[in-house]
């Protein structure tokens, strides 16, 4: 049977259902076979399939109705073996633009980047490798988007996309740069910018 055709007959709410159709789009395998079974057993069945099937370096994105495009940008990946541990912290703001905290009390302009010290906020050290920061952009003039990094050249992804007028949090792991410092773009209008230390990778 096609896979498409098999994901038309999983439209059911029960266990076993979902667990299937869920590997099904992540690349499990599948088979087909007349005969009824209780919806338990399907759905472990299913559920250990799609955990397999999680484990082959595959992530699931599922829309729940119509059409959306998508795009997906890596931000950072967790490996076994080498690298530093996550340090958790108390969650520190160390930039405000409505305050002056951390860069002038003032909106970020159009193709506007501030440069921000991280080393040293709440016992980040000087070598750390990335810090996660809750980044928020605060009323924007018009549609714009956040992009924050570690040094070099300004990156084609963006961390957080803004509406005229609209706040949005997210939480980002960024490279901290050569100079203990992270920089933040904004690509459109004006907006204030606040970042909140959650951790760090050392």
């Amino acid at each position: 049977m096609e896979r498409e055709l098999l994901e038309r007959l999983l439209i059911g709410n029960d266990d076993a259902s979902v667990a299937a159709l869920a590997a099904l789009r992540c690349g499990g395998s599948h088979m087909v076979w007349a005969g009824t079974t209780a919806s338990e057993p399907l759905a472990l069945i299913y559920g250990r399939r799609l955990r397999h099937t999680r484990r082959r370096g595959k992530i699931e994105i599922y829309n729940s109705g119509g059409h959306v495009n998508l795009i997906a940008d890596l931000q950072s990946l967790y490996a076994t073996g080498g690298g530093g541990a996550f340090v958790p912290t108390s969650p520190t703001r160390f930039l405000d633009t409505r305050n002056g905290t951390g860069a002038p009390a003032e909106p970020l302009g159009a193709d506007g980047t501030l440069t921000v010290k991280v080393a040293g906020v709440d016992g980040v050290p000087a070598d750390a490798g990335a810090v996660l920061v809750s980044l928020t952009g605060v009323g924007p003039t018009t549609v714009t988007h956040l992009t924050a990094y570690g040094d070099g050249s300004l990156p084609n992804v963006y961390n957080d996309n803004l509406a005229a007028g609209e706040t949005r949090p997210v939480l980002a792991v960024l490279p901290v740069g050569a100079d203990g410092c992270i920089r933040i773009n904004n690509a459109q209008g004006a907006v204030n910018v606040i970042a909140d230390l959650e951790g760090y990778y050392g």
